[in-house]
């Protein structure tokens, strides 16, 4: 497929440019659709964490047919890209996916916030955000991978208060080696992480490997917002390149200028990050593990964690920091 240039737009106008691959057809912000009636009503009651989804969306798929592959408009008004064959995007459209995080943000986030969302991936924590701090607000979008770059500018496009940085963030500023952004099944499961095939077993992908730009967390946050405003939410989810991106602004936590941090732990790679960090910021910040509840209706949880209890669990997971 040919390559074209993406803009990406910030509150300034154009920050950058990068040759992405979209793997769509080139939707735009102006071509943007709603859901089917059925499908409104399946992805309200999966995002409302009801039991039993996938049976709504068994029925709703039935009765009205999915709307064509572009921007599509969710039900709480926010944009997303409609790519039934990638299961970020699937599962975004039919309400389940970072349900619990979604839910969180409204608890996290105030007008005029700023966010900063490292592995934006296609813009949903991003656009979510971008809702809830409002035009006064701002929303920096992180994000490497070819094949989500195209996507997320698109979702954005509207939106003058979000900026996209087409780059890595890491301990260091240069280049490195991002493995199986190509994944045809899932496009958010690039990694930074050297020989670390990120997902489950069933989403391995060989694939490519590519050179891309990298950046540190600490120059980042001077350029786009200066070195004492304070950041709202800080969120990383970057497939286990979690702690080379903190190293990349050391001191940034020990100084509280950030609110709450969200972190993904992944624990097919080693965790001693997690207990240090929890360790190190002890005395600024409380730490959960944020989960799920319920068995009729899943519900959000903020389970309290310490550097032991962190370490411990076996299964991947998202961990909260909360400033005191």
């Amino acid at each position: 497929m040919q390559r074209r240039p993406v803009k990406c737009w910030s509150c300034r106008g154009v920050v950058a440019t990068a040759a992405t691959d979209t793997g769509l057809l080139a939707p735009t912000i102006n071509q943007v659709t709603t859901l089917p009636l059925t499908h409104r009503v399946a992805h309200r009651l999966a995002r409302a964490g009801l039991r039993g989804s996938s049976w709504t969306w068994r029925v709703a798929r039935l009765i009205q047919r999915p709307p064509p592959l572009g921007v599509v408009r969710l039900p709480d008004g926010t944009p997303l890209i409609h790519d039934p064959s990638d299961w970020t995007c699937r599962t975004a459209y039919e309400g389940t996916y970072e349900r619990e995080i979604l839910r969180l943000l409204v608890d996290l986030l105030d007008t005029g916030d700023i966010v900063v969302d490292v592995g934006a991936n296609v813009g949903i924590i991003t656009v979510r955000s971008a809702s809830l701090v409002g035009p006064t607000g701002r929303v920096i979008a992180v994000e490497p991978s070819p094949r989500c770059i195209g996507p997320l500018t698109e979702v954005v496009s509207g939106l003058d208060h979000v900026t996209v940085i087409p780059a890595a963030l890491g301990d260091q500023a240069g280049t490195l080696e991002l493995a199986g952004w190509d994944n045809p099944d899932h496009r958010g499961l690039a990694s930074a992480v050297p020989g670390h095939r990120a997902g489950l077993a069933d989403n391995w992908h060989e694939g490519a490997s590519i050179q891309v730009e990298q950046m540190r967390l600490d120059r980042l946050l001077t350029d786009e917002v200066g070195d004492d405003t304070e950041i709202a939410l800080l969120k990383i989810d970057v497939e286990g390149f979690e702690p080379a991106v903190l190293r990349g602004a050391p001191g940034l936590l020990a100084s509280r200028r950030v609110r709450s941090v969200i972190l993904e732990v992944t624990t097919t790679l080693p965790v001693d990050w997690a207990g240090e960090l929890l360790h190190a910021t002890a005395c600024n910040y409380d730490a959960f593990a944020i989960e799920e509840t319920g068995t009729i209706r899943r519900r959000l949880v903020l389970s309290p964690v310490d550097s032991d209890s962190a370490t411990a669990r076996t299964a991947q997971w998202n961990l909260l920091l909360r400033r005191r």
